[in-house]
């Protein structure tokens, strides 16, 4: 159709085209509206949560120069290793899917204790690994592992034994990763002066938490046990005496590695009998004879399997990370 016919036929009858001008009218009004309306929407669900997010990235980054700043002034690390440990936290990051602060904070708390830089970087990438495999929080699992490698000396023990005795514990008890770490520093110290190796200590803690279902409770009584043993009464030294034993035999095999604790309270339970009373002379404490009993009480086979599967463990945390689906990470 031509323009000028278009004219004409407007000329000759013009109600419909003004018709048509109010509904254009109209719709132009409605298009301005939800113009209005669109550019509200994108203001409150994409613009404001950019800025919020981009207020967010930010914080997140200073907090994380702030706390590589007190690596520096608090916690020994030279400046030099601060850009090469930066990178290191970035990379562990992206491979196991834990925030680059968390991993600050965990490094920093290692680093306090004692670590050199690249001793506490070790502590945390298998700590980091850890709390991928759904061990706990990094945080925590660094602060665990630091606390075995200084009680039971860096010659000893490094953190991939460590970690891998951990998951082991954690998959034979039935206890949380976060209850071992909290309950652990209640009895490490009196286990390792007593020589008690790790695998016997957490083997034993796992086989706790089973009857108890409280591993930090498990532990309390696991402890009696110890201080017993490493100072023990007149009273308890009579008892012992009762049946030709002494304090100083149970101490040395508790640091047999092929015994433990397991064989102690296994040769106190025959040589008095099973008799709780007596026991109870030996040690002198409900919560020390509850958790004797406990573990006692569990089946000997069941008891024998837990204690051989934490000991056996090389390599569990490694497989535990590697078994993480590659879309979760």
């Amino acid at each position: 159709m031509r323009i000028a016919d278009v004219f004409v036929a407007i000329r000759a009858d013009p109600t419909e085209f003004n018709a048509a001008i109010r509904g254009l009218d109209q719709n132009l009004k409605n298009v301005s509206r939800n113009l209005g309306q669109i550019g509200s929407a994108m203001t409150r669900n994409i613009t404001l949560p950019i800025v919020a997010l981009a207020g967010g990235t930010s914080k997140f980054a200073l907090d994380f120069e702030r706390t590589m700043g007190q690596l520096v002034g608090l916690a020994g690390v030279s400046k030099g290793s601060i850009d090469g440990l930066r990178d290191s936290i970035f990379e562990l990051s992206r491979e196991t899917g834990k925030g680059p602060q968390d991993l600050a904070e965990a490094f920093y708390f290692v680093a306090s204790a004692g670590f050199e830089a690249e001793e506490a970087m070790e502590v945390l990438e298998v700590a980091a690994r850890s709390s991928a495999a759904g061990m706990g929080e990094t945080q925590d699992i660094a602060r665990v592992l630091g606390q075995v490698i200084n009680t039971y000396g860096k010659e000893n023990i490094d953190a991939a034994r460590a970690a891998d005795i951990l998951t082991a514990a954690v998959a034979e008890g039935s206890a949380e990763a976060d209850d071992f770490a909290a309950a652990l520093p209640t009895v490490i110290g009196s286990a390792a002066q007593l020589d008690v190796s790790f695998e016997q200590l957490l083997g034993t803690v796992a086989a706790l938490s089973i009857t108890s279902k409280d591993a930090r409770q498990a532990t309390v009584g696991l402890n009696q046990v110890f201080t017993t043993l490493i100072n023990p009464t007149t009273k308890t030294a009579d008892a012992l005496s009762e049946v030709d034993l002494s304090a100083a035999q149970l101490r040395d095999m508790l640091a047999d590695p092929a015994q433990g604790p397991i064989a102690v309270l296994r040769l106190l339970e025959d040589r008095f009998g099973g008799n709780v009373e007596a026991m109870g002379e030996v040690f002198g404490n409900v919560r020390a004879l509850r958790a004797a009993f406990s573990l006692l009480n569990l089946d000997a086979g069941q008891l024998d399997e837990i204690m051989g599967n934490v000991a056996d463990s090389v390599g569990a945390n490694a497989d535990a990370f590697g078994a993480i689906p590659e879309d979760v990470l």
